[in-house]
Formats: C-alpha cells, sequence, structure tokens
C-alpha cells in the first residue's frame, strides 16, 4: 500500500529470532497507524493479563503513513505497551527523528516480545538487523548513551538507569525528545533492551506527490504563522494563563494558584537561563528550549523545562526556586524519568509526610530535599524504592488513598479539573489514565486555543470532550505532534472574533457545529494523497473512535470497569475557598452517564454491540 513499508519486524528477545509481520490491508485502513496499529497489535497479540513487566509484554513502536515524507508536525513514532504504572494500554508519542529514520529501514514499526538473558541494543542498519551486546552502556545516562551511539545516518531511542531498574514512569529518550507518560522505558528495560538504532534508505511510496504539496504548503503556512504561540517561553508560557484561570496545581492540587508563579514562569526563564528554542526535524515551532546552568567548572547546556514540569516540579511542591527545578528537571531527562509522575508521587509523599505517616525528608517548599532523591528513585535505593512505585503504590501501603492524585494509577498532569470541567471528564474516560494528551480540553478550557470557551459551564461539554478524544486519537494514528496541533488546527477567524457569550452558548447548546468549525483538512488530504485512500473528515474522526473503543476493550479486558473512571475525591467534592474558581468541582458524576450514552457504551462503560457493528470492530473483543 502508498504510504507503508508494508511490514513490521517481529523479534522475540528471548531468543533472538526475528521475523517479519505483515498486518492485513483491512486493518491498516481501519487504523491507519501510530496508536491504531499498536492498539490493534496489543490487543491482539498480547496474552490478556500478561504482568508489564514481565517478558510476555509487547512493546509496540509504530510509525504512520505521513512519517518520513517532509511534512512537519508528523514525524513522531509511537510507543504502546501495557503500563506497568496502570495496568492499562499506554500509548506515548516520542519526537525526535526516531520515527523517520524507522520508516527509512523499510519498517512501519517493530514488535518487541520476551527478554533478553543479558543487556543488549538492536541495531536495524544497512538493511539488516542486529541484536548486539550492550556492554558499558548499561548503567551510563541517557545522554551519554546517545553519545556513545551517535551516527549521521542512524536515529537512536534508549532508555536511563531509571528504565533499567524499571521505575514505573522511566521514559524512552530520542535526542532531547521523550516518551514520557506511562512507564514505557520500564518496560523496555525489563527486557534487558538499552537502546535501538535505525537507519536506512528506505522510499515510502506516495499516491500522489504532486497533489500533497498543497496540504504540506498549507501546513508549513499555519505553523510559520502560528509559531509564536511557542519561541518566547516554549509551553512555559502556560503558566501566568493557568495561575490567572485559578487551574495551577499547588500543593499537590489542594490550591489552583501560586503567590510566586512569576518566580517560575515563562517570563522569568527567558530573563534568566534561556538560551535558544529547540524543535522537531523541519518543524519551525521551538515548543522546547536549551538552558544555561553553573557547575562547580563552569557552566553547561541543558535540556529546559517546559510546562508541566515547572509546575509539577515547582508549583505543585510549592517550590518556586528556579534553577532547582532547571536541575531537577534535567536530572530526570538523565536518569529517564517522568517529570510530570515524580511530581505526583512526591507531592503524596509530602502530605503524608506532614501526616506522620511516612518518615522521608520531604517538606512542601524546600527544593533542596527533592534532588538527592532522584538517583535514589532511579537506582531503587534506601527511599527511592518504594517512591519508583509512584503515588498509587504508597496510597495502597500507607493509606490517604485521597491524598494519590491519580487516575487509574497515573499521576495527573498540571491542569487541575475544578476549572476545566471538559478535561476532567476526559482524565476519568481516558484508555491511558490520568493523561491530558489524549484530548487536550484543557486548551480551549484554559489557553482559548483554537477559541476560548468556558471550563466551568458542563452544557455541550460531553459532546466536544468525545469530538476531542476522537480527533486526537486519529491525529496519534497519524503520528502527529500534539504540540503543533495547537497552531495547524484552526477556527474560522469570526469564530475567534466572536463575543465571549456568544461564543459559549454555540458551544453549549450547538457542540456539534462547534466541532464542526475546527478544520483539521490539510490531515485528511495529505493522507488521501499518500495512499491513495478517500479519508474524509468524519473518516478520520471514525478511525479515531475505532482506536479509542479498542483500546476500552483492550482495559476490560485486563480487568478495569467503570469504578476506575472516577476523579480523586479533592477534585469532585472540595472545591476552593477563594479565587477564580472558588466553590467549584467537577461534576464528574453526572457527566460520565451521558457521556457512556453518546459513546454508545452501556450504563457501565462496555462498547455495545450495536456500537462494535457500527464501527467494524470484531466482535471477539
Amino acid at each position: 500500500m502508498d504510504g507503508y513499508a508494508g511490514k513490521f519486524l517481529n523479534l522475540n528477545l528471548s531468543d533472538g529470532s526475528g521475523k517479519d509481520f505483515v498486518m492485513p490491508e483491512e486493518e491498516v485502513q481501519k487504523y491507519l497507524g501510530g496508536r491504531g496499529f499498536g492498539v490493534w497489535l496489543l490487543l491482539n497479540g498480547l496474552e490478556p493479563h500478561a504482568e508489564p513487566l514481565s517478558p510476555e509484554n509487547v512493546l509496540v513502536i509504530a510509525t504512520g503513513p505521513l512519517t518520513g515524507l517532509g511534512i512537519p508536525s508528523l514525524n513522531h513514532a509511537v510507543i504502546c505497551t501495557k503500563s506497568p504504572l496502570t495496568g492499562t494500554i499506554t500509548c506515548a508519542s516520542l519526537g525526535g527523528n526516531f520515527g523517520v529514520k524507522l520508516k527509512s529501514c523499510g519498517y512501519d514499526g517493530l514488535i518487541l516480545r520476551g527478554r533478553s538473558p543479558r543487556p543488549v541494543i538492536i541495531d536495524i542498519t544497512a538493511g539488516k538487523w542486529k541484536i548486539r551486546d550492550a556492554g558499558k552502556l548499561w548503567g551510563q545516562n541517557v545522554v551519554r548513551t546517545l553519545e556513545l551511539l551517535e551516527s549521521d545516518v542512524a536515529g537512536t531511542i534508549c532508555i536511563g538507569p531509571a528504565g533499567e531498574n524499571m521505575v514505573r514512569y522511566a521514559t524512552i529518550a530520542s535526542g532531547e525528545h521523550t516518551a514520557q507518560r506511562g512507564g514505557t522505558g520500564a518496560v523496555m528495560g525489563s527486557k534487558l533492551l538499552k537502546a535501538i538504532r535505525v537507519g536506512g534508505s528506505y522510499q515510502t511510496p506516495v499516491f500522489d506527490r504532486d497533489r500533497l504539496g498543497k496540504p504540506v504548503t498549507s501546513v508549513k503556512l499555519k505553523l510559520k504563522e502560528s509559531a509564536d504561540s511557542f519561541p518566547r517561553y516554549g509551553t512555559a508560557g502556560n503558566v501566568e494563563i493557568s495561575h490567572e484561570k485559578g487551574v495551577l496545581p499547588t500543593r499537590n492540587f489542594s490550591m489552583g494558584s501560586f503567590d510566586r508563579y512569576l518566580k517560575i514562569s515563562g517570563e522569568a526563564l527567558r530573563e534568566g537561563i534561556r538560551r535558544k528554542g529547540l524543535s522537531c526535524p523541519g518543524c519551525p515551532v521551538d515548543c522546547a528550549t536549551e538552558m544555561k546552568i553553573a557547575t562547580k567548572t563552569g557552566t553547561m547546556r541543558v535540556k529546559g523545562p517546559g510546562y508541566q514540569p515547572l509546575v509539577m516540579l515547582g508549583s505543585n511542591l510549592m517550590i518556586d526556586d528556579l534553577d532547582s527545578i532547571v536541575r531537577n528537571n534535567y536530572v530526570c531527562y538523565l536518569l529517564g524519568m517522568d517529570p510530570i509522575s515524580l511530581g505526583g508521587t512526591l507531592a503524596m509523599a509530602m502530605e503524608l509526610s506532614e501526616k506522620g505517616r511516612i518518615d522521608l525528608p520531604l517538606h512542601f517548599g524546600s527544593a533542596r530535599e527533592v534532588g538527592p532523591l532522584l538517583p535514589l528513585i532511579a537506582t531503587r535505593r534506601g527511599p527511592g524504592d518504594e517512591l519508583a512505585n509512584g503515588a498509587a503504590s504508597l496510597a495502597q501501603k500507607y493509606g490517604y488513598g485521597d491524598l494519590a492524585m491519580v487516575v487509574k494509577g497515573m499521576e495527573l498532569p498540571g491542569y487541575d479539573p475544578r476549572g476545566a470541567w471538559g478535561q476532567g471528564l476526559a482524565y476519568s474516560t481516558c484508555p491511558s489514565g490520568g493523561s491530558h494528551i489524549g484530548s487536550m480540553m484543557v486548551s480551549p478550557e484554559v489557553q482559548g486555543k483554537p477559541a476560548a470557551i468556558s471550563g466551568t459551564r458542563a452544557s455541550g461539554k460531553i459532546k466536544l470532550t468525545v469530538f476531542a478524544q476522537n480527533l486526537f486519537s486519529s491525529l496519534d494514528c497519524m503520528v502527529a505532534c500534539h504540540k503543533a496541533c495547537y497552531c495547524t488546527l484552526v477556527v474560522p477567524d469570526w469564530v475567534s472574533g466572536m463575543p465571549s457569550w456568544l461564543r459559549g452558548f454555540f458551544a453549549g447548546h450547538m457542540p456539534g457545529l462547534s466541532s464542526s468549525m475546527v478544520d483539521f483538512s490539510d490531515y485528511c488530504q495529505a493522507v488521501s494523497f499518500v495512499t491513495g485512500i478517500k479519508y474524509d473528515r468524519n473518516t478520520v474522526l471514525r478511525v479515531g473512535e475505532r482506536t479509542f473503543n479498542l483500546e476500552r476493550l483492550f482495559n476490560l479486558r485486563e480487568g478495569l470497569t467503570s469504578k476506575d473512571d472516577i476523579l480523586p475525591l479533592r477534585f469532585i467534592g472540595e472545591p476552593f475557598r477563594e479565587g477564580p474558581i472558588s466553590g467549584k468541582v467537577a461534576p464528574l458524576p453526572k457527566m460520565l452517564f451521558k457521556y457512556y450514552k453518546l459513546r454508545g457504551w452501556n450504563e457501565v462503560g462496555i462498547p455495545t454491540e450495536h456500537q462494535l457493528k457500527k464501527l467494524s470492530i470484531d466482535e471477539q473483543y
């Protein structure tokens, strides 16, 4: 098929064997690529109830039909597996050049099974694959590993010490970019796989390259025109608006505003240690930053924090020391740990420490106590061992489960759902657990993109949330960059120019019409011209909906139920006493049943036979 290499490399690390796997063409058209491929392969290739850190778990790395064709924002890879943090399916997006280089090997992705008897790396170059001894790479941090494997013709992913020691929120790195959520690095470490290096000369076939130029030019123009969304501060520019809206996580989400937020804002980064922006190859959106910090021997350049590390390692811990946040975030990158889950875990530990339930030197506002713990967590030494398992594990051991700000075991990111009800609904129903990436409802509710809507009005919000989840699921099947989607998903100028009350009226009373204003035709056209198969707006959304439902079926098979579609009590029963959203709580119980009905699920959240048939999902699942 045009747009695809037509095969996956299926490797068993236990015995070193490998063979090609070809997905049925019908399933390729139904799931498109990326997240869709990963979910389908896991549901069909992973035994039910397999332990996430056992050899039986499967790690899928998938590209999409647009990968490697020179289209900015469409060159990611998606890593899917059963999460050791949540026990759910997890699909983490990975930027950098690895996806492009993997496709250039003549593979649409990798399927990794088993466990190697010794630490190894996988090398796929010059048209051949080889499993090599990791040797001195094992035990090295991410930067050193990438340096030792550096190549002008290949792309590399690797894990750090946290992945080697199976920290349940370990990450996988590609250059400056990470597959952050869900503990994919721990699964890679459980297989004793340190790194994968890929590179080749395969050219993806394109059905109509001439017509492809039109949507590509449009995407480039939108990215260029909207690039001001990120270059000055990276995503750190969202700190101020979250504070103003009252959704900035503070003191383990017990407050929504941080009185010292200016010390950790994007402006503080720019005035202090900001040096330049970083982006993926060919993309003009500088969504990340590079910093210069002082060391004992001089200075060094490090990866700078975006919004999530700034708030989860900053305001949520009551820490305003920007230098410490930058250093701790960089140590997370070096060791291969998710700063969001780490921040959520440390915040809970700090509350437990206040209550005398845990004997750890951790206190809100004390930056000097956090740094020394990070290497202990990554290597599971001393007090780091229990912190390496996440906040939900602490709740199981010490009680006070209401202090664990998690959904399905995953620590929530940096937006308080009391002020973003659509995002709260999306948190609770996200197949991976507490992640904002699967819907980005926070974008219109908090940041006003592509058009602002009220975060604390329920009317119309359920339908808008379902639309957003289906849309971003389909974009994940194309392996699109969500940050770039801030720039490419647009509405007509007259919609943005509406008075806020009128825009709110349409969003609340005509959510279907409102969602129809979101233009993603460039993506539909690009996929159509590459594959030669027509993917219009409804077809693309149906791909996302089908994938989302397949993830639901995976989770149900693994033992999750509607009881897991819940927010922590703090968000649904403890309103703030002051601030912009004082007196508000997320009305999840009222929204959830209507959500199930709109999804075509029964009253306990199980997709109906009619819904599966409508989506062309095999009833065997």
